[in-house]
């Protein structure tokens, strides 16, 4: 299975789908010993289910899975809620930007080298491992000066002075108001960095593949021009921002983001590490240690879950006979995870996409560049 997984690594999202398939939904993944891939594959929801809820304190994400990622500290993206420490900010430009980047291509090979092969580059400070050296101190650098600003500001402030509201300020405001846990600057550090990783891609991975599915689908670009009935093109709103009371009588343009996000999921797999023998409700049996991959592009493409057309862009599925917007089961729609685990940040997810959509659709025409290839 290994080979050819391996071969068709280019397109690795659709061989997984067609593999998941023909398996019945869950397959074995048999490495070599110096590999980190020796795992179990599923898209099966009443598994995911299982693992993510029912039984999510024997599925944690292990030390195997801190240690490569590191570089989040101690923030609730890593954590096992064993310290249920959390909170998220923005942040610098390119410099920041590039440091996430050289961070997230060394995560990947962490999760496929050998531990030995990645731990040895760190030590002798080459490669991809080298370069985290420098994103430790981006990231330090800039969360030390957006803290100690958002401290100076809070602090300046008068006692019934409204601040500019981030998530930084809601996380210090928290432990101001709590006094329950020291707002250490490492805890600080961590939630941040957590945040910042977290969002960097997502959000825009998200709408621009709703542009592209939207060029190529016109029935549904058509249908979402339900943007110009609710905001009429005129000088005064050329260049407005639409709030959250405009959004929410919008149904058709949150239809297809969803689907979209169910489609081409921004994280298409989730990895969990067991700590005890366990029955999936499939009937495998997994053994103590066992890594397991769920594959969140491929639990979109269920034919058994979301129909003969589950290939297809159709808003109108997450469309109810009344009108509203459908809200689905996180073990059938695994976009924004589910359990303990799903996001914390999905409404505001939500509402960041579809200002953002609404905004563009309003005031632009979109193209996509003909004879330009694109894979998830």
């Amino acid at each position: 299975m290994l080979p050819v997984l391996l071969t068709n690594f280019h397109r690795l999202h659709d061989i997984t789908v067609e593999i998941l398939e023909s398996s019945g939904g869950t397959f074995i993944v048999k490495g070599a010993w110096f590999t980190n891939l020796d795992l179990m594959i599923t898209r099966d929801p009443g598994n995911v289910h299982h693992i993510t809820s029912t039984n999510f304190g024997i599925y944690p994400k292990g030390m195997g899975w801190k240690n490569r990622l590191d570089i989040f500290g101690n923030t609730l993206f890593n954590s096992d809620f064993d310290d249920a420490n959390s909170f998220p900010v923005s942040f610098h430009e390119t410099l920041l930007s590039n440091a996430i980047s050289n961070a997230c291509k060394a995560i990947l090979d962490r999760h496929i080298l050998p531990d030995s092969f990645w731990k040895l580059q760190k030590w002798l400070g080459i490669g991809k491992e080298g370069k985290l050296g420098d994103v430790w101190t981006t990231v330090d650098n800039v969360l030390a000066e957006q803290v100690s600003l958002k401290r100076k500001e809070m602090s300046n402030r008068m006692e019934d002075e409204d601040v500019d509201f981030n998530a930084l300020g809601l996380h210090l405001i928290g432990h101001e108001l709590l006094r329950t846990v020291s707002a250490s600057n490492n805890v600080i550090r961590d939630n941040m960095s957590g945040l910042m990783f977290s969002s960097q891609d997502t959000t825009s991975t998200v709408l621009s593949w709703s542009f592209w599915l939207l060029l190529k689908h016109p029935v549904v670009e058509k249908r979402i021009q339900e943007i110009q009935q609710y905001f009429p093109q005129n000088v005064e709103m050329k260049w407005l921002a639409f709030g959250a009371k405009e959004l929410n009588k919008l149904v058709y343009l949150p239809a297809a983001l969803c689907e979209t996000l169910r489609l081409l999921p921004p994280v298409p797999f989730e990895i969990r590490t067991h700590v005890k023998n366990d029955t999936l409700p499939n009937g495998r049996r997994i053994n103590q240690g066992k890594n397991i991959l769920i594959c969140t592009h491929a639990m979109g493409r269920m034919t058994s879950v979301w129909g003969d057309d589950c290939h297809e862009l159709q808003p109108e599925r997450w469309i109810t006979h009344g009108g509203g917007i459908k809200h689905e089961w996180p073990h059938k729609f695994f976009a924004f995870n589910a359990g303990p685990r799903i996001c914390l940040g999905k409404e505001i997810a939500f509402t960041l996409m579809k200002m953002i959509a609404s905004g563009f659709i309003h005031n632009y025409h979109i193209q996509v560049v003909e004879n330009n290839p694109l894979n998830p």
